[in-house]
């Protein structure tokens, strides 16, 4: 029998959710002034926001050197730091902060900045500065949170996303952060309530979420979250297949992997299970299904799927769909 080699480790956990600050939020912090700003009746500044508002920064860039309005100024700024011109970008803001135009955006904006050129501690600093003009403005304290995130600190993180939350309840960025925290501090059932803040288009939440389900014992309620975009993602489907075994449903495991096994992937995993030397994955290949004991991965076991139960052929043993990993991993214990 050909061997293969299973890597015995439970599905890791992708620790991705708050690692930088977000390009997409910060523009969707930003272009949120243009519908929140003063109005004015400067028509060159009305017609520039809108041309922002449009995604057509030269034009909108043009329109705003024309306005007389002051805060024109800062959009000036933000158009030079979408395009790249940081440089110019970085003393528009402070230009803003010394007319007390927009402060707060002003040293949030700046703060991004010194973000960018990897300038961590002048990028607190701005942020900091921002919070204390306006204590709730949830860009900066979802930035410190990143902050604190990337040196591990996930109280200190936990502590900034909570208080963004309170001004932003329904973003799903800072939903994501928090669940985040948790998963890095093992706080699996909370992860699992938040489940339906959090992006569940977004692929790495999706498998997180399978994971945690498998920890906490969901295994019936996982296999539910996975939106029709992903069904078809060969990843996802192995973790659901794991939670499939553990809810008692081998024959809708085994049909899983039977659908993904191709010309082109040798064998499908059915099941992974970390227990000790119990420890075993339950392969599909084109000739049958194995079982691969860590105890003694040189020595696979032949199995078989009949009549609602799984029979394995040496040692002789049999389990109802419900005790499969049990059996296995009292076989996989005595093998030496």
């Amino acid at each position: 029998m050909r061997l293969f080699t299973i890597t015995f480790l439970a599905a890791a956990l992708i620790f991705s959710c708050s690692t930088a600050q977000k390009k997409e939020s910060n523009d969707d912090k930003n272009l949120k002034l243009l519908q929140e700003s003063i109005e004015s009746r400067d028509e060159a500044f009305i017609k520039g926001k809108k041309e922002l508002e449009n995604g057509n920064a030269a034009i909108a860039l043009e329109l705003l050197n024309k306005s007389s309005y002051s805060q024109a100024l800062f959009y000036i700024g933000y158009i030079q730091m979408q395009t790249g011109k940081t440089g110019e970008a970085e003393k528009t803001f402070e230009a803003c902060i010394k007319k007390d135009i927009l402060k707060a955006e002003s040293h949030y904006n700046l703060g991004l900045i010194y973000f960018e050129t990897e300038d961590s501690q002048k990028a607190v600093a701005q942020m900091e500065l921002a919070l204390k003009i306006e204590p709730k403005h949830a860009g900066s304290l979802y930035f410190l949170g990143n902050i604190s995130y990337m040196k591990g600190e996930m109280d200190n993180a936990l502590k900034y996303y909570k208080k963004a939350l309170k001004v932003q309840s329904r973003s799903k960025d800072l939903w994501g952060a928090i669940f985040a925290v948790l998963l890095n501090k093992k706080d699996f059932k909370k992860a699992w309530d938040i489940r339906e803040n959090i992006d569940l288009a977004n692929i790495d939440n999706i498998k997180n979420l399978l994971i945690v389900a498998e920890k906490i014992g969901k295994y019936a309620e996982g296999p539910g979250i996975i939106p029709k975009s992903l069904q078809n993602n060969l990843g996802i489907r192995e973790l659901a297949r794991t939670l499939k075994v553990r809810d008692g449903k081998f024959s809708e495991a085994l049909q899983s992997a039977k659908e993904d096994l191709s010309e082109n992937k040798p064998f499908v995993i059915i099941d992974r299970y970390k227990k000790g030397k119990g420890s075993h994955a339950i392969i599909l290949k084109k000739d049958g299904i194995a079982v691969i004991c860590s105890s003694n991965p040189q020595k696979p076991l032949e199995l078989k799927y009949e009549n609602g139960k799984v029979i394995v052929t040496d040692p002789e043993k049999s389990a109802e769909e419900s005790k499969v990993s049990e059996m296995l991993s009292e076989i996989c214990e005595g093998i030496n």
